[in-house]
């Protein structure tokens, strides 16, 4: 009897516990969506048809289709392209696909082996149809890999199936031990900042009273204190002679703490004496003091100076998207300058300023027909500002240009500012 009513007690409090206790769901999991990707293509990263072969780490853009299945996708799936072997990735490493202002996935490209590009779907999708589009990311071809010239066949695999993005025309470098090499690029994780490197003495030369002064040639950019690394090693070319290594690199920053000098948009590094056979390498990043835009280039010099004799070297990169529109230097601001009665008033000068960088992008004069153009201009928004008035005349007012105001068909901006 004891053992029945303790029976009872057991299963009422059970069934107690039954409806005071939260019941758990069954977790949920993330799939991967495979033939998500339809069509592929390879271009430039400009968008336009690569129209002659490339060289190796020079960025490229692959193009992509894509339609998600009706109704089914959920947020946190996921969609996996990996690349080919020896097909490695560009900057940004990071990107948004977008409908509007609403992001279907973001974007997030792992420099593996082999490299992979994950989608990561958001919540845009729940029980949504139709939802389809393209997007695109940089890569580049590592000649470790590649060491021949020849079109290059960029297969993307997603879950097993294979879509084809055509070939890369791909030509095979030749380099030659150099005084002095500059280049640069942007860093993957942020556009603002700006990854330079300095290749100083690849002939192993004896050096004498050497120096390097480094000079940033846009405004709007700075060095990031602390940021300098200095190695020394031999320079040695490669055995395909397309390229130059420095064998056995040693870090030696803290040698050269003393040596080192900021003025501004300069940087000299006094190296002194070093006995033959020992290369240098600097490595230092910059900062954009504002965001710049796709398309958007960024200039920088080199002076190598050995026993008295200058060598020269200097780079420009390029800002380059992912999941959006690359842009170029190919717009204009047309102003025509008139009095109230609509007369052309000629040498009166404008000062053309980016909004974006609060700096000025040029100074133009008006014409006998009271007309001035600054071309090479990127879609912004600048402020023309009268910077010299014809006598007997008032200043006008600072006139705004927006992005919208750039034609679609001429890519000019045309403002008639009246006195």
């Amino acid at each position: 009897m004891k053992k029945k009513k303790w029976l009872i007690f057991v299963w009422s409090l059970l069934m107690t516990l039954s409806v005071v206790l939260p019941k758990v769901s069954a977790p949920a999991y993330a799939d991967e969506l495979s033939n998500v990707v339809t069509k592929a293509t390879i271009t430039g990263t400009d968008g336009h048809p690569l129209t002659k072969p490339i060289g190796a780490w020079s960025p490229f853009r692959i193009n992509a289709e894509y339609r998600l299945p009706d109704n089914s996708v959920h947020q946190g799936d996921t969609t996996t392209i990996t690349l080919p072997a020896g097909i490695v990735p560009a900057s940004p490493f990071n990107f948004e696909i977008k409908n509007g202002n609403h992001v279907i996935a973001n974007g997030k490209v792992i420099n593996e082996n082999p490299a992979k590009v994950v989608l990561t779907y958001t919540s845009y999708v729940e029980g949504k149809a139709g939802i389809h589009g393209n997007f695109y990311f940089n890569a580049q071809i590592d000649n470790a890999v590649h060491t021949t010239s020849g079109n290059i066949p960029v297969n993307l695999t997603i879950n097993g199936e294979t879509v084809s993005a055509g070939t890369v025309p791909y030509k095979l470098g030749t380099a030659s031990l150099q005084p002095v090499i500059k280049s640069g690029w942007m860093w993957s994780q942020d556009k603002t900042v700006g990854i330079y490197q300095v290749k100083v003495n690849q002939e192993n030369k004896q050096l004498i009273n050497a120096k390097v002064v480094d000079t940033l040639l846009d405004p709007g950019v700075s060095y990031i204190p602390g940021t300098l690394e200095v190695f020394e090693g031999k320079w040695e070319l490669t055995p395909a002679h397309d390229d130059v290594k420095m064998i056995n690199p040693v870090t030696v920053t803290d040698k050269y703490k003393d040596k080192v000098t900021y003025n501004g948009s300069t940087l000299t590094i006094n190296i002194g004496n070093l006995p033959a056979g020992k290369g240098l390498w600097f490595r230092y990043r910059t900062k954009i003091s504002y965001s710049p835009l796709d398309g958007e280039m960024f200039k920088n010099k080199a002076t190598f100076t050995n026993n008295g004799q200058e060598y020269k070297s200097s780079y420009t990169y390029k800002i380059i998207g992912a999941g959006g529109s690359g842009l170029k230097y190919e717009y204009a601001i047309e102003i025509h300058k008139t009095d109230t009665e609509g007369k052309p008033l000629k040498n009166v000068e404008f000062d053309i300023i980016r909004d974006r960088s609060g700096v000025s992008v040029g100074k133009v004069k008006t014409d006998e027909n009271g007309y001035a153009k600054l071309e090479g201009l990127l879609p912004d928004k600048y402020t023309i500002r009268e910077a010299k008035t014809p006598q007997g005349f008032i200043a006008s007012q600072d006139v705004s240009v927006l992005p919208q105001d750039f034609d679609a068909g001429t890519k000019i901006a045309k403002k008639t500012i009246k006195n």
